[in-house]
């Protein structure tokens, strides 16, 4: 099984802290689905340029981005810094008229050879929260 290089040193995904049989696929695909999304909440909270050594990692400021042009960055910036993730496609959630103040996208992917869908939630003031929608399937 394929992991990352802190995973396969220590036995644990990056940043969730649980301990993973690496032996066992299913535990190491779902800790790595959970691990991805840790990753992409740092991703799509993080502002393009603020970290020196990768200026293009992260996203522009969303609130002067028009939504299609956020819906692109998001697909774009997900290909670039998430290679775990194969096949990305982000598209726009339909409104939900409960958030006014904010907008949802669908990224949908493959890991290891199976479906994962994640939403990302952006609020007015510009901060992303990502949720897992779907088990592997």
């Amino acid at each position: 099984m394929n992991v990352g290089l802190l995973e396969g040193i220590t036995g644990r995904f990056y940043m969730s802290g649980e301990s993973v049989n690496l032996e066992d696929p299913m535990l190491v695909e779902e800790g790595m689905v959970k691990s991805i999304r840790e990753h992409l909440m740092i991703l799509l909270n993080t502002r393009r340029g603020s970290v020196p050594h990768l200026p293009d990692y992260g996203l522009l400021d969303s609130v002067q981005a028009s939504i299609s042009n956020l819906r692109r960055e998001i697909e774009e910036t997900v290909k670039k810094y998430e290679p775990r993730l194969t096949n990305v496609r982000v598209s726009l959630m339909e409104h939900d008229p409960k958030s006014p103040f904010r907008a949802g996208f669908l990224l949908e992917a493959r890991v290891i050879n199976r479906s994962a869908k994640f939403h990302a939630f952006f609020s007015t003031l510009g901060s992303a929260q990502v949720e897992r929608v779907k088990s592997l399937s």
